[in-house]
């Protein structure tokens, strides 16, 4: 039984109780002091008078000993010997408007109770504590969209961008403004120490981290295959694949802990689909769709599932330099007919990232418009 619940049914029974005693005029009701019922626990605590009048005006004195009255004077202190009232007056039974409250107070308790236990946003752990979504990279573009997206689904999310990333806050704000549970914590995710850091101050701020989304991509700069050096291959795997490693090392022992857990990674159509002078980004990207698949199949026994959504080109604020006609020529390709938007890939995620999806992982999710279905 809930702690409301129990507090509503010794309520009621403490009114029965009131009027028995007041019947057989045993004591009064103005002046009682004792132990007093607070919602789910008894509590021994010293009560101001103000309080305690208030109490007994309601016919709660002390349990199991109502005949008693306080005549120490005092505000706060309970009285070192209590005196027997000589002459108690009879009071009057409860009225009947006042057993009518406290049962209807009973039937929405019950009704209430009747209702713990379900999820009814995504971020509902069904006992009124939040889940937590870390999200790396999303001080702006898909990041910031799939933040929001969490936080409306109930989460209290974590915005994550490098150190000075002054846009991270704003978009926290956003997020606080709505209504939501947000804080905005830089780091650059490629960094041992600064995850380390990371993941201690979001645990210590809002709790374990139930849903980490792997967002934060750096520099993608083109080149033909042969200008390609071993270190502009290594610049992407750090985002793509070191970053998760680091991240990863640390969130999954808390979610195994916890029984629960999503992983959701950000990748790309052009892993699949690459264009010339993308050979550093796409390798990158299948690495770690490999890393997806291998996480997926470990980590399944502990309730963690794994997975990828691949966005198509999906316009953001670092695309702004793309021309209008390589925007038309793109939209040309797509089935559907239009150009994906940030919210398109948050929709998504949010799938993912739900109670609902505990039974999909290891997939990979195209958020492209079905253009990788081919013309």
């Amino acid at each position: 039984m809930d702690d409301g619940l129990l507090f509503t049914y010794v309520i009621l029974l403490q009114v029965m109780r009131a009027r028995s005693f007041a019947d057989a005029g045993c004591f009064s009701h103005r002046r009682v002091h004792g132990e007093f019922l607070v919602p789910g626990r008894w509590s021994n605590r010293p009560v101001p008078r103000t309080e305690w009048q208030e109490w007994g005006n309601l016919g709660l004195g002390r349990l199991g000993d109502p005949g008693w009255e306080d005549r120490s004077g005092t505000e706060t202190s309970r009285p070192s010997a209590a005196i027997r009232s000589p002459s108690p007056s009879p009071s009057p039974s409860p009225s009947p408007s006042l057993v009518l409250v406290l049962v209807l107070v009973l039937v929405l308790v019950r009704r209430g109770s009747s209702t713990e236990g379900t999820h009814v946003t995504t971020g509902d752990t069904g006992g009124g504590s939040r889940r937590v979504a870390l999200v790396t990279g999303s001080s702006r573009g898909l990041g910031s969209a799939i933040v929001r997206r969490l936080a409306e689904d109930g989460m209290a999310v974590v915005v994550n961008g490098p150190p000075g990333d002054a846009q991270a806050r704003v978009v926290a704000r956003s997020v606080r403004d709505s209504g939501g549970i947000a804080d905005a914590l830089l780091a650059d995710v490629t960094d041992e120490r600064q995850v380390a850091e990371l993941v201690t101050a979001v645990t210590t701020t809002l709790g374990p981290i139930d849903v980490l989304v792997l967002n934060a991509t750096g520099p993608q700069p083109e080149a033909p295959l042969t200008d390609v050096t071993w270190a502009d291959h290594l610049a992407q795997l750090e985002f793509f694949v070191k970053s998760p490693v680091l991240l990863g090392r640390l969130v999954i022992e808390q979610m195994r802990a916890g029984g629960f857990g999503r992983i959701i990674q950000i990748d790309s159509e052009v892993a699949h689909r690459p264009p010339p002078g993308r050979s550093a980004y796409a390798t990158a990207k299948n690495a770690q769709i490999g890393l997806t698949l291998s996480w997926a199949r470990e980590l399944a026994p502990d309730g963690i599932t794994v997975n990828t959504v691949a966005p198509g080109f999906i316009p953001v604020e670092r695309h702004a330099d793309v021309t209008a006609g390589i925007r038309s020529a793109y939209r040309a390709s797509v089935p559907a007919g239009r150009m994906g938007t940030a919210d398109d890939v948050a929709h998504a995620v949010s799938f993912l990232a739900s109670e609902g999806a505990g039974f999909i992982t290891g997939q990979r999710i195209v958020v492209d418009g079905g253009r990788s279905l081919g013309t």
